[in-house]
């Protein structure tokens, strides 16, 4: 892999430390901005005309002690948020290293054959990228109690403290707790204090999608919408309300935070305002639901009715579901990772999925999982010897015994000569990543040297090799053995081409000539 593919891939591992610069000298240029006016205050309470002739000597040193107290905290802050600074520099600078050393030794490995110190630096250097993929995999990943992403740095920084440099961890962890505490704890004062510390940010992110323009839905238009988490915050509050039973809390509550989505002139996108004016219309829906409840939080029912709309129940009981949380935490994890520029796909799998890209091929099993697992244990079987009765029964087949691939040294079965054992594409560990992967592109071969063509079938081939086989194809017995099946005249055959590597045949005209990349 290229320098730049690297560069390409890390480009959160950049901008997140950037952003959180970013933020925290605006916090700095705040503090400074506050300390003026309130110095500029204090020393006009001193200075004035008036307040020289009525506070004494004694009490204009006092106050001088505590503006000189005030500056000496304000000063203290300001050094802890320049460290803060720093270490954010520090961070990108180790980054930029981190690359810079990368693209060393790839110049130094390709001027050196065999094993060099280079080489060995470079394989470290690999080893370590795939130790932060895997610690950046838990981080994000991890649910509930402690994070083992975190562990798993804290025991890879005890051998080299620079790794810590190379991942924003702290940003991730907050992450995983925001996060879990909305679908799993369904708690959002965490998110509460997350949105108001990055209110303004939020407020400028900027989305794109593509809508139907028209009822048929046959053509669509790109609109541009914000961030709807404060309007969700607020709705959510009122569910909250409305679920511990105080009617008249939430009806007020409506009046004070939900109102002013009604209004058109206060929103900066046409888009969200009809969104939430939806949300807001079922208000009343969900207000006379829950007037209905009786106390064992069934709705009351009308003798003379004998069927209950669900049109409102409906919608009230998805509002307080499980999926009302998760579609909360996806709205938070939207506007998190747009603020840092967190790409949604794990980089541990974009790097696995390149990696197996270039290895699938159509000889894979097409990552079959029963196929794989059978074949496997077919594997084990024919090892084993015909004599000796082996249990491969549904579990073994589903779940295959990991530890008989490779080698088989202390184990009492013999391991199986099984190729699609060995390849990584056709593993049932990664049957979720290669199932709908390209297959790979190859450059180089030994079959297609001179005029490539293309069968029908999507088999390519050098044309005059190609057709020097076809007269050792079109043998006595084939042509006899083709003829009893299909029934067909044998002088036919000598217009068509056979494929070497699955018998079939096609007409001349069916050839393509190909242009492999």
């Amino acid at each position: 892999m290229s320098v730049d593919f690297h560069i390409l891939l890390q480009q959160s591992n950049f901008k997140i430390p950037h952003e959180l610069a970013k933020k925290n000298l605006k916090s700095i240029q705040k503090l400074i901005e506050k300390q003026k006016k309130q110095v500029l205050a204090d020393l006009s309470k001193i200075t004035g005309a008036q307040a020289a002739v009525k506070l004494s000597k004694q009490q204009r040193l006092e106050a001088l002690a505590k503006i000189i107290r005030g500056f000496d905290a304000f000063l203290t802050k300001l050094l802890a948020k320049a460290t803060i600074a720093a270490d954010f520099m520090h961070r990108l600078q180790c980054r930029s290293d981190k690359i810079k050393e990368l693209q060393t030794l790839i110049s130094a490995s390709s001027e050196d054959s065999g094993i060099t110190a280079q080489s060995i630096r470079l394989g470290q250097w690999y080893r370590d990228q795939i130790n932060l993929l895997v610690v950046d995999y838990l981080l994000k990943s991890s649910s509930g109690g402690e994070n083992i992403g975190l562990e798993l740095l804290e025991q890879l920084a005890a051998l080299d403290p620079n790794l810590k440099n190379l991942i924003d961890f702290d940003v991730y962890v907050q992450y995983n707790k925001i996060y879990t505490s909305i679908t799993q704890d369904h708690d959002i004062s965490l998110l509460n204090s997350w949105f108001q510390d990055n209110k303004l940010t939020i407020k400028k992110i900027v989305y794109v999608k593509s809508v139907a323009s028209d009822e048929e839905q046959k053509s669509k238009e790109t609109v541009e919408y914000g961030s709807s988490l404060e309007f969700e915050l607020k709705f959510q509050e009122f569910l909250n309300i409305v679920t511990e039973g105080s009617i008249i809390d939430a009806i007020g509550f409506c009046k004070t935070s939900l109102a002013a989505y009604m209004d058109l002139t206060n929103y900066t996108y046409d888009y969200n305002y009809h969104q939430n004016i939806k949300r807001i219309t079922n208000i009343g829906g969900i207000l006379l639901y829950k007037s209905m409840q009786t106390e064992d939080g069934m709705p009351k029912q009308s003798e003379n009715d004998d069927s209950q709309e669900p049109g409102f129940v409906t919608a009230y009981h998805t509002l307080v579901s499980q999926k009302r949380w998760l579609d909360l935490g996806k709205l938070f994890t939207a506007d998190f990772f747009q603020i840092y520029g967190i790409s949604y796909n794990y980089p541990l799998f974009i790097y696995l999925s390149a990696g197996l890209c270039s290895l699938k091929t159509k000889s894979c099993a097409g990552c079959d999982v029963e196929y794989i697992t059978s074949k496997h244990a077919e594997g084990l079987k024919a090892s084993a010897g015909s004599d000796t009765e082996m249990d491969l029964g549904a579990t073994d087949i589903v779940s295959p015994d990991l530890s008989s691939r490779g080698s088989s040294a202390g184990s009492s079965v013999p391991s199986a000569p099984l190729k699609v054992n060995f390849c990584p594409v056709c593993s049932a560990e990664l049957y979720d990543l290669t199932t709908h992967l390209p297959f790979a592109h190859l450059v180089t071969s030994s079959i297609i040297s001179g005029n490539p063509i293309m069968l029908p079938n999507g088999n390519i081939y050098d044309e005059d090799k190609l057709f020097n086989l076809q007269e050792k194809l079109r043998s006595k017995e084939l042509r006899e053995k083709d003829s009893e099946a299909s029934g067909e005249d044998d002088s036919e055959d000598d217009e068509m081409v056979y494929d070497p590597i699955t018998g079939e045949k096609f007409e001349m005209g069916q050839i393509e000539k190909a242009y492999p990349t």
